[in-house]
C-alpha cells in the first residue's frame, strides 16, 4: 500500500475534522470557563521554553523542537532525530518551574513525545476569610504530564494532538483534571502557517470550587529569510477567559553557533511591564543552550534556561 497516497487521501478529512473542532470550541466557549480570569491551570498558561519566550511566545508556526508540545503539537513531526530537553523557569515571587521532555521520530510520517512540567512555590502566608494573616504558611504546586503524537497527513501538512493530565494542589487540597490539544501546520517553501486549539478538558476542583481549563485558540505565521539567517514569526491567541493577544518575534543567527532573539506581546497587565522579551541561543554540534529574559514590571523579572540534545539516526 502506498503510504503517501493514503495520507493524501485522508488530508481533506483531517482538515475538515480540525475545522469542526475549532468551530465547536468557539460556539461552546461558555462551557469551558465562566468569564474573564475564571479559569484554572496556571501552568498551562505560562510559556515554558526559553526560545519561544524570547520570541514573545510567537511559536505556533515554528514548533520545530520539543517546545511544539506547548504551542502546536503538529510541529513535532519536523524533528529528524530524537531529542531530549530540560527547561528551568525562575519566575517572580519565588515561583519556579521545571520541564523535562523527550521526542522520537518513528518514521517519515510519525513522531511521538512525552513531557513533564512541574511548577511550585513555598512560603505562602495563610489568611482567614477576612484577609487577616493567620501566622501559618503553606505551599502550592501544579504538575502536568503530556503525551504527544504527530503525523504527516499530506505533502508539507502536519497534524498533531496532545493528551494532558494536570494535578493542582493548594495547601492540603488537590485536584486532577484532563485536557487535550489539536494542531495543524502547513509549509510553503520558507513560509509556515500554524493553528491549534488547546486545553479543552474537564474542570479543576479545589475544595468546593470548580474552575474551567484555560482553553484557547492560537494561529501563527513564520517566515525564514536571508538563507536561513533570519526567522520572523507572529501569533494571534484568543484565550476563552480574556482578550485577544498578539505575539511577535525574530531570531537572527549571527553565526552558525550563535543566535540573538527578541519578541513582543500585547494584552499586558499594568504590572507586567512593556511586553518586551529577549534572549539568545548557543549551538554546539548536537547540543543547544537557550536563555530568555522577560520583565514583569513591579512584580519582578523572569529568567528561563533551556538545554536540549539531539541524537540517533535521522529519518
Amino acid at each position: 500500500m502506498d503510504t503517501r497516497k493514503y495520507h493524501t487521501k485522508n488530508a481533506s478529512a483531517a482538515v475538515l475534522i480540525a475545522a469542526v473542532c475549532f468551530a465547536v470550541c468557539l460556539l461552546q466557549e461558555s462551557a469551558f470557563c465562566g468569564g474573564v480570569g475564571t479559569s484554572a491551570g496556571t501552568i498551562l498558561k505560562i510559556d515554558t521554553g526559553a526560545r519561544p519566550v524570547a520570541l514573545g511566545g510567537s511559536y505556533c508556526a515554528i514548533s520545530d523542537d520539543l517546545n511544539a508540545v506547548q504551542y502546536n503539537p503538529a510541529g513535532l513531526v519536523q524533528l529528524k532525530r530524537q531529542e531530549v530537553m530540560v527547561n528551568h523557569n525562575e519566575w517572580f515571587q519565588g515561583i519556579r518551574s521545571e520541564f523535562l521532555g523527550y521526542a522520537i521520530p518513528l518514521d517519515e510520517y510519525w513522531s511521538l513525545g512525552a513531557s513533564l512540567n512541574y511548577m511550585f512555590v513555598n512560603g505562602l502566608v495563610g489568611r482567614d476569610e477576612s484577609g487577616v494573616p493567620t501566622g501559618s504558611k503553606f505551599g502550592a504546586y501544579s504538575g502536568l504530564a503530556v503525551i504527544t503524537a504527530g503525523t504527516q497527513i499530506a505533502e508539507d501538512m502536519y497534524l498533531g494532538v496532545n493528551v494532558k493530565a494536570l494535578q493542582e494542589s493548594v495547601d492540603n487540597k488537590s485536584s486532577t483534571a484532563y485536557a487535550g490539544d489539536a494542531g495543524l501546520l502547513y509549509k510553503i517553501d520558507n513560509l509556515r502557517l500554524g493553528a491549534a486549539v488547546q486545553n479543552i478538558g474537564t474542570k479543576v476542583k479545589i475544595g468546593e470550587d470548580a474552575f474551567g481549563m484555560p482553553a484557547n485558540i492560537r494561529g501563527g505565521v513564520s517566515y525564514l529569510m536571508f538563507d536561513g539567517e533570519l526567522l520572523a514569526s507572529c501569533d494571534v491567541n484568543k484565550p476563552f477567559d480574556s482578550d485577544v493577544e498578539f505575539h511577535a518575534g525574530a531570531e537572527w543567527w549571527l553565526a552558525e553557533q550563535f543566535a540573538l532573539r527578541a519578541g513582543y506581546r500585547t494584552n499586558i497587565d499594568t504590572n507586567e511591564g512593556a511586553g518586551v522579551s529577549a534572549g539568545f541561543g548557543l549551538k554546539f554540534g548536537d547540543y543547544m543552550l537557550d536563555y530568555s529574559f522577560l520583565p514583569y514590571g513591579e512584580i519582578g523579572n523572569t529568567h528561563r534556561l533551556s538545554f536540549s540534545y539531539r541524537f540517533g539516526e535521522g529519518k
